[in-house]
């Protein structure tokens, strides 16, 4: 017996670090490229380093004999790209942006020269994936913090994306891709599941403000059609987002959103049938530091986010249904304003830490508290008997380790536990 366990501990570390790598893409990119000589024969044995300018990571990788070179599993970020080859001056590429699932495809022309010389380019090189097919839609640092985003939910990035809409679901707004339902989409966040297979959508549910703040996202990605298999368990589309780690740099912001209805227009259905004016007001606000635990080793996130808001919303049930609920069931207020709430909190802390060389670990932790009072009131036909309270608190704590056993082996370790808690509550009239 001790000897089957034993075999069945091995081969699952051996099937498990596979299993995991699966999905390497989804947090990190790939810098690969040819290392040339100023006549265009490839420069073999050649030691690229690639080092993070915002974190001090830092990586070395030798070209082969063809003269190419590849290093894999990279944070986002910026990159500093310095080559060194026997006979050739130092070459230098600045501002390399590595971002989510890409990889920088990299023409490195040596020119013939000392190690005092440098050959020091600045350049922005454009992500080229020469290695999938699929086709997919990237939203970078810059365009998530500046790009307007109804709710601050960084999921209606989506919508950026051709074929991606929002229609009615069963739990409120649901997010359909080529016209297939919610239930099929697969969302990820930080290379994690990020989903609720019982209710068929993602965690946290369509009804509440936020599920993680916009704060803590650093970038986004949806893959419409044709995903590859390592985004797996979905004929829809792939929802993938990163979030922000802490940097060389302390770094912080704050803010606070206010919207109500004399900032935007009237339900015309509403006006038409007489009912009372629609009224909510909206509160946002949040904010996140990060900086350095320890220069160049350990860095620290966190974001905080809340959501204050009170609408009211008026029905419009079928009066032949209000006189069957009055004169049956004794409940005549069945056509009648609803008072809503949405309140929603959000808490994300994340630790990077440089172990060695060698070794970099990332632990994560989001927690999300939300509840809607009347919130399952998600159709305008339906009368007040449908309504109900919401609440939903969900935990998930992220742990990675990437290893880098040698130039050309490297392993990504992932897990994740996560636990949702989402009761429902009738708070309507008592019916017989």
């Amino acid at each position: 017996m001790r000897k089957i366990i034993s075999s069945i501990f091995a081969f699952s570390l051996f099937v498990l670090p596979m299993f995991v790598l699966g999905q390497s893409q989804a947090t990190t990119g790939t810098i690969q490229g040819i290392v040339s000589d100023p006549n265009g024969a490839v420069v073999g044995g050649a030691s690229i380093v690639v080092r993070n300018t915002e974190t001090g990571f830092e990586r070395t990788v030798t070209s082969n004999s063809g003269g190419f070179f590849t290093a894999p599993l990279l944070p986002l970020g910026k990159y500093r790209v310095t080559t060194n080859a026997s006979g050739f001056a130092p070459y230098v590429l600045e501002n390399v942006d590595v971002t989510v699932g890409q990889t920088l495809a990299l023409n490195i022309a040596v020119k013939v020269g000392s190690a005092t010389e440098t050959v020091d380019v600045s350049a922005d090189a454009e992500a080229v994936d020469t290695a999938r097919t699929e086709l997919s839609t990237q939203i970078n640092e810059r365009s998530v913090e500046n790009l307007p985003i109804n709710r601050r939910d960084f999921s209606r990035f989506a919508l950026l994306t051709p074929g991606v809409s929002i229609v009615q679901g069963p739990d409120g707004d649901e997010i359909t891709i080529n016209g297939q339902k919610g239930i099929q989409n697969n969302v990820s966040i930080d290379g994690a599941d990020a989903n609720n297979p019982f209710f068929g959508e993602q965690r946290g549910g369509q009804r509440p403000a936020f599920t993680i703040s916009l704060e803590s996202v650093k970038e986004f990605q949806v893959v419409p059609v044709g995903a590859s298999a390592e985004f797996g368990r979905s004929s829809g589309g792939f929802i993938n987002a990163v979030t922000k780690s802490g940097t060389n740099s302390f770094s912080g912001a704050a803010f606070l959103f206010f919207r109500n209805q004399t900032l935007s227009g009237q339900n015309p259905d509403a006006v038409a049938a007489g009912l009372p004016t629609e009224d909510f007001t909206n509160y946002q606000f949040g904010g996140n530091v990060g900086g350095p635990i320890k220069k160049d080793r350990a860095f620290f996130f966190v974001a905080y986010e809340r959501n204050d808001g009170k609408s009211s919303k008026p029905n419009f049930i079928d009066p032949r249904l209000v006189t069957i609920f009055a004169t049956r069931f004794n409940s005549p207020n069945e056509q009648t304003v609803i008072q809503r709430t949405n309140d929603a909190d959000v808490l994300l802390g994340k630790v990077d830490i440089q172990l060695n060389k060698d070794n970099l670990l990332t632990l994560r932790h989001n927690y999300s508290r939300a509840e809607q009072v009347n919130g399952t009131f998600d159709v305008p036909t339906w009368g007040s008997s449908a309504n109900g309270r919401e609440t939903d608190k969900s935990n998930s704590f992220i742990g990675q380790l990437v290893t880098n056993f040698s130039a050309t082996l490297l392993n990504e370790f992932r897990f994740q536990w996560a636990k949702e808690q989402r009761p429902r509550f009738y708070d309507g009239p008592d019916l017989p």
